[in-house]
C-alpha cells in the first residue's frame, strides 16, 4: 500500500492539513489490487511457442510446400505438448471432477528424427481428437485442463505419441469434508444407498483434492508434464498406532482380505474418508520421499481409483492412481475453446 507522508507546516493551514490527511485516509482504504503478470522465462516460453505455431500455420497455408525443416522426436513431443497447451488448456478456472480421455498418432520417423510438415499433420489430428473428446462431455461447465503428450515407441520408420488429455469438469458443491460413509471404489456408492454407479470413495476424494486447489492466476498453463503412479504400500502411516489391521496402516485406503488380518472392510467411515482425503493430500504435494511432486513441478490433477486385485494370498481393496504435474507458466491471452 502507498503511504503518503504530510507535514503541518505552520498552525495557520492546520484546517488544510486535516482536511488533506482526511483525503489521504480515506484514500488508503479503498481496496488495492495486485496484478499478476508474466516472467521472463513466461515471455521466453510464449514467443517459443508462437515461432513454432507460425511455422505450423505457414505450412498450413502452403500445403504443396515440403520445407524440409526436421527435428528430434524428443523436441516434436515438447512442441506439440506446449504448443497445445498454451493455445488450448486453462489452468485456472475451478475444478472438482477429472477425466481423462488418451488415444495415440502414429507417424513417420527417420532414425529418430521427424520432418516439420508430418509433425503439423500430427499435430493438427490431435487438436482434432481434442476437440471430438471435448464436444462429447456432457457437462457445460468444463475445460481443457492439461494435454500430456509422450513417447511410446519408435523405429526406423515410424514414432508414436501417447495422448493423454485431462478435461475438468465443476459438476457439484464439494464441501471442505466429508459427513457420509463411502464404499471404497467401483462406483458403488454411499453408506446410504445413494449414488450406486456413480460415484465411490475414490471418486469423492479424488473431487474433494480438486475442489481444494489453490487459486491460479488467469491463463495458466503447464509445459513438461509428468505422470506419476501412486501406490498406497508406498507410503506407510508413520502415525498409525496399531500397524497391520487393515486402518490407516497407509496414507491412502489399503484393506487386506487374507482370512487372519482384522477390521476387512468396504465402506470407509466419516473420519476414514477425511483421513485419507489428508493422507493422499500430503503425497501429491509433498517432495520425495514424504509425496512424489517433482521438484519445481506445480499438482495438475489426479485420477483415483478404487480398485480390487486378487492374489495367491488373498484379495485387496485399495486405491491408487495418478499424479499429473507441470511447470506453471502465464499466458498473454486467454484460452481457446476446442
Amino acid at each position: 500500500m502507498k503511504t503518503i507522508k504530510l507535514s503541518i507546516l505552520s498552525l495557520a493551514v492546520f484546517v488544510l492539513a486535516a482536511t488533506i490527511y482526511s483525503c489521504s485516509k480515506q484514500e488508503q482504504t479503498k481496496p488495492t489490487t495486485t496484478e499478476i503478470s508474466q516472467s521472463d522465462a513466461d515471455i521466453l516460453m510464449e514467443n517459443k511457442i508462437r515461432a513454432f505455431k507460425s511455422k505450423m500455420e505457414f505450412l498450413r497455408e502452403n500445403p504443396s510446400y515440403k520445407s524440409g525443416e526436421s527435428m528430434s522426436v524428443d523436441s516434436a513431443v515438447w512442441y506439440m505438448e506446449a504448443a497445445s497447451n498454451y493455445t488450448y488448456a486453462d489452468g485456472a478456472s475451478a475444478f472438482n471432477k477429472a477425466i481423462s480421455d488418451t488415444f495415440s498418432i502414429v507417424f513417420d520417423a527417420i532414425n529418430g528424427t521427424v520432418f516439420l510438415n508430418d509433425v503439423v499433420e500430427a499435430y493438427d489430428d490431435m487438436i482434432q481428437n481434442l476437440s471430438a473428446a471435448y464436444q462429447a462431455l456432457p457437462d457445460e461447465n468444463k475445460h481443457l485442463v492439461a494435454n500430456d503428450v509422450t513417447l511410446t515407441g519408435i523405429d526406423a520408420t515410424n514414432v508414436t505419441f501417447s495422448i493423454d488429455a485431462v478435461f475438468g469438469l465443476d459438476i457439484d458443491g464439494t464441501a471442505n469434508v466429508f459427513n457420509h460413509e463411502w464404499y471404497w471404489g467401483l462406483l458403488m456408492g454411499r453408506g446410504d444407498g445413494a449414488y450406486l454407479g456413480i460415484s465411490d470413495a475414490a471418486e469423492e476424494i479424488e473431487k474433494m483434492i480438486h475442489k481444494r486447489k489453490g487459486t491460479l492466476p488467469a491463463y495458466s498453463y503447464y509445459s513438461d508434464i509428468d505422470s506419476i503412479y501412486v501406490d498406497p504400500e508406498f507410503f506407510l502411516n508413520p502415525n498409525d498406532p496399531f500397524p497391520n489391521d487393515n486402518m490407516y496402516d497407509m496414507l491412502m485406503f489399503w484393506n487386506m482380505d487374507d482370512g487372519m488380518m482384522p477390521n476387512v472392510h468396504d465402506l470407509l467411515s466419516v473420519d476414514e474418508m477425511n483421513f485419507y482425503l489428508g493422507g493422499i493430500s500430503t503425497i501429491i504435494y509433498s517432495l520425495e520421499p514424504d509425496g512424489v511432486r517433482p521438484n519445481g513441478k506445480n499438482f495438475i490433477s489426479v485420477d483415483l481409483v478404487g480398485d480390487f486385485v486378487y492374489g495367491n494370498n488373498g484379495s485387496l481393496r485399495w486405491h491408487t492412481g495418478w499424479v499429473k504435474y507441470g511447470i506453471l507458466h502465464l499466458n498473454s491471452q486467454p484460452p481457446r475453446s476446442l
